[in-house]
């Protein structure tokens, strides 16, 4: 079963609703697919194409939601690694994983864009991304999520909880943790806007759920 791109969906059907809140900065769906489709040919100009893995290295910021953004439009699988892993963990999963891209900053991609089509739908069965287990009984190991993981986490959540086109979930979680990824998918998905913290500082969440106009929180 294909899917539509859900950044591309989104971008038609409510172009100017907030997709993402970060950096101080508010993007709408429009915004972010044209960011998110300018980064896409940048990484196919460094070879990331269709089954290939992207490693990322990043604390939660804007440049790393387009980034997945960017990885589902050339149909490559995300690989989300955490700052705080140790260098035989991350070397030992690097080494096992091969990532065609291992980036710690957006800034490392050329200016240069591969001119080829970009996907417009994503097989259910596809891997999306594969996201480290805690490794609390040996070394961390990647576990691959697939669009059909992700979608019906997301229609899960909506029947438990109800969705409304103008929530806001406040994410103070690691994008390399499934609880944080989760929540930029499923906003995706819902089209409704993810407000992305980077990290978690008890102050300025309760100031968030005060001022922000917060909805829903994890």
């Amino acid at each position: 079963m294909k899917l539509d791109n859900w950044l591309a969906q989104r971008s038609q059907s409510c172009p100017d609703r907030i997709a993402l809140a970060a950096d101080g900065v508010d993007v709408t769906y429009a915004e972010l697919e044209a960011e998110a489709t300018w980064v896409a040919r940048r990484l196919a100009a460094h070879g990331v194409r269709r089954g290939s893995i992207a490693a990322l290295t990043m604390h939660p910021r804007r440049e790393q939601v387009v980034l997945f953004h960017a990885l589902m439009k050339v149909g490559a699988t995300l690989l989300p690694l955490s700052p705080r892993l140790t260098a035989i963990e991350r070397a030992a999963i690097v080494a096992a994983e091969e990532p065609t891209v291992d980036l710690d900053d957006a800034g490392e991609l050329t200016q240069t864009e591969a001119d080829l089509p970009l996907l417009g739908e994503n097989d259910m069965d596809d891997v999306c991304a594969r996201v480290l287990t805690s490794g609390s009984s040996g070394l961390p190991k990647p576990v691959g999520l697939t669009y059909g993981n992700f979608l019906w986490s997301a229609v899960g959540s909506g029947f438990n909880i109800g969705v409304d086109p103008a929530d806001r979930w406040l994410c103070c979680l690691p994008l390399s943790h499934i609880s944080g990824l989760g929540i930029v998918m499923r906003s995706v998905i819902y089209g409704t806007a993810a407000v992305l913290h980077d990290g978690f500082d008890v102050d300025r969440a309760a100031a968030a759920l005060e001022e922000d106009g917060i909805t829903v929180v994890s």
